[in-house]
This record gives C-alpha cells, sequence and structure tokens, in this order.
C-alpha cells in the first residue's frame, strides 16, 4: 500500500552516471489545483484526435499523461505552493464531432491503484530513458514489435524522424508492414 501523502521522488531508483543528464521535455496543457486546500492537482492533456484508451495507460504502453503526472508531483512544474499530489490526470478531447473527458480519469492518483500506477510509470519512463541514453546500449527502431510485443501501431503518420528512421528497410511483422 502507498501512503497518498508519500510523494513520487521518494519512489522512484536512482539514476546511473550516464543517464544523469537527460532531459525529456515536453509541454504540460493544463495543471488545476484542487480548491479543497490540499494542494492537490489534476494533470490535463488536450487532444484533437482519439483519447487513448484507459487500458493503454495502465498498461504502460500510453505514458504522456504519466510523464507529465511525475513532473507535477515531482515540483519541476512552476506551480503555487508545494508538495503537490495528483489527485486525477486524464485526456480531454477537443475536436469539432466530439469534446470532453473520460467518464473516469485515466490516472486516479488518490487511490492505492493510483499511486501505484503513476509510480510503474514514472519508473518506466526512467527506464526507457536511460536506455536510450545508455551509450553501450542497444536501442532498435522497433523493439517491441519485432520481440512480437506489441501491437503494431506505427506513428509514422507523425513522427518528426520519419524521413531518417529507414523503418521501411527493415524485416518487419506482417501486422507492421500494413501499417
Amino acid at each position: 500500500y502507498l501512503e497518498p501523502a508519500v510523494l513520487l521522488p521518494d519512489l522512484l531508483p536512482d539514476l546511473p552516471p550516464h543517464a544523469v543528464s537527460v532531459v525529456l521535455r515536453g509541454t504540460v496543457d493544463r495543471v488545476d489545483l484542487h480548491q479543497d486546500g490540499t494542494g492537490a492537482v489534476a494533470v490535463i492533456d488536450y487532444k484533437t484526435g482519439a483519447l487513448p484508451a484507459a487500458k493503454k495507460v495502465a498498461e504502460l504502453e500510453e505514458l504522456q499523461i504519466l510523464l507529465y503526472a511525475a513532473v507535477a508531483e515531482m515540483g519541476l512544474l512552476n506551480l503555487p505552493g508545494s508538495g503537490h499530489l495528483v489527485r486525477e490526470g486524464f485526456y480531454y478531447g477537443v475536436n469539432v464531432d466530439k469534446a470532453g473527458g473520460p467518464a473516469k480519469p485515466h490516472l486516479a492518483g488518490d487511490d492505492d491503484s493510483g499511486r501505484q500506477l503513476l509510480v510503474r510509470g514514472a519508473v518506466r519512463l526512467i527506464e526507457l530513458a536511460t536506455a536510450a541514453a545508455d551509450p553501450d546500449g542497444i536501442f532498435p527502431v522497433l523493439p517491441r514489435e519485432m520481440a512480437g510485443d506489441a501491437p503494431t501501431q506505427l506513428p509514422c503518420g507523425y513522427c518528426d524522424f520519419r524521413g531518417v528512421c529507414r523503418v521501411e528497410e527493415l524485416a518487419v511483422p506482417p501486422g507492421t508492414e500494413r501499417k
């Protein structure tokens, strides 16, 4: 059981020397401070397309909201006060067909399972970032797809590196090739 009062930095692993200077950048769309005086916050990310499924967040396949929640809880945002426990985090759709958030937040940070999800997500982000920064490591272009360990959904349509990554030259699984 994780006490809600325990903030995230106390639960994260130490970084290996090669990863101390790794910087992850992003823009947090919105952080709302709850008005109950607890200092708790809600982290919100706007989406113009389909909202990521809560299952994808729970399985650590969709990490963006978890990254933003971790950053908020670690005190790395310029928020008034200190010690901001993330009470909830969710994606909010903003498109012409349908606008609004999910019935339940993608991250319910004020209960035990939500706290565990936040910690697991933060640890996974650290693992991915340190592996990518490891000068002796292997960083395959499609690690999960090549291992047959993931859905075959490539981000090529909007990836900034689509012109240089040469993914089309790989011998990829048939489902991935169709994408």
